[in-house]
This record gives structure tokens, sequence and C-alpha cells, in this order.
């Protein structure tokens, strides 16, 4: 019963990890835009 729930928690923080790191991967694609949009501003 324990062993059920313990692996239960354990694939509930896998799922939210592979969540945090979407996300993570697609705010910093934004923000590496964004921030290349400025660079070329001020460059161009």
């Amino acid at each position: 019963m324990f062993e059920g729930h313990h692996f239960y928690l354990v694939d509930e923080q896998v799922q939210l990890l592979r969540h945090l790191r979407r996300y993570c991967e697609l705010h910093l694609a934004r923000w590496r835009n964004s921030a290349s949009r400025q660079l070329n501003r001020a460059a161009g």
C-alpha cells in the first residue's frame, strides 16, 4: 500500500518537473528572442 502510494507521488513529481522544464525552455526561448531583438535594434 505505501509502496504504491510512494510510486504515485514520484510519478507526480516527475510529471511536475517535466512541466516545469518545458515552461522554463519556452520562457528562455522567448527571453532570448526579445533580448536578441533589442540587441539588433541597438546595433542596427
